[in-house]
């Protein structure tokens, strides 16, 4: 998974201030935090981030910290808390705005997350994120689980170019999904966008630049298949039934329509 990092979410911060206010207990604290973190002891570290923010509670290394290791606990709420007050802090921030997406989505915060999207989007049109996060071609959105694999989800900004096709803005990538087992390999890697091919009633692709097409194709580093495309439709699906899709991909419940086997 080049140029793609896996533990998105788990950068620890030791940029917080030099000295605290009770430096025997409340530093202490945070470097443990920091040390238990590393170790992906999340639970804990979280209890010692608390001790942080209960006694500073704007300390921005450990709001970003404690932010991640509830994530990490699956406490959302906790995270979702933490990065909204760290952003009030760094509102052009783009790399914690992604961060307040994720754990949006995770809440079922809807109108929190597409309100953030909108802003993230923003920065990147404007170049002014703080971070440069915003400045790449695309986020991770969303981090999921599909039985023992890991689930990245990256959006582009804006439509990636299919091969060929840059002459054509309406076509492109829109979405990444990057399936990781247990040993953090790459096992699939499926992308959907759009697409000027359709595909006739006996499975075959034909051009057809009058009515592009939403597609997923998947492709698969090993196996006997190398690419399968798992439908074509004349309109783009909302995230969720986009999520949905993916999910029924990897657990081999979606009927793929055409593919190329390896030779």
């Amino acid at each position: 998974m080049k140029g793609r990092p896996l533990a998105l979410l788990l950068l620890v911060s030791t940029l917080g201030r030099t000295s605290f206010a009770a430096p025997d207990a409340t530093e202490r604290a945070f470097r443990a935090g920091n040390a238990l973190l590393e170790k992906g002891k999340y639970a804990e570290a979280l209890a010692q981030y608390r001790i942080v923010l209960k006694a500073e509670p704007d300390e921005p290394s450990s709001l970003w910290n404690g932010g991640g290791a509830a994530y990490f606990t699956h406490d959302y709420k906790t995270a979702a808390t933490f990065f909204a007050r760290l952003q009030k802090q760094e509102p052009n921030n783009g790399h914690l705005i992604a961060k307040r997406i994720q754990t949006a989505q995770e809440i079922a915060d809807f109108k929190t997350r597409d309100m953030l999207r909108t802003r993230l989007f923003a920065l990147h049109k404007s170049g002014k994120d703080s971070t440069g996060y915003a400045t790449k071609d695309s986020y991770c959105r969303d981090q999921f689980e599909v039985g023992k694999d890991k689930v990245l989800a990256y959006e582009y900004f804006e439509l990636k170019p299919l091969s060929g096709k840059k002459d054509e803005p309406y076509l492109g990538r829109r979405f990444d999904f990057y399936v990781m087992g247990p040993d953090e390999k790459q096992k699939i890697r499926i992308e959907c966008g759009w697409s000027s091919l359709d595909v006739t009633a006996d499975g075959k692709f034909v051009p057809s630049h009058e009515m592009p097409a939403f597609y997923f194709d998947a492709y698969y580093p090993t196996g006997p298949w190398s690419r399968r495309t798992f439908g074509l439709g004349p309109t783009e699906p909302s995230f969720e039934a986009t999520k949905a899709q993916i999910v029924s991909i990897i657990q081999g419940k979606a009927k793929p329509v055409s593919g190329e086997k390896r030779s």
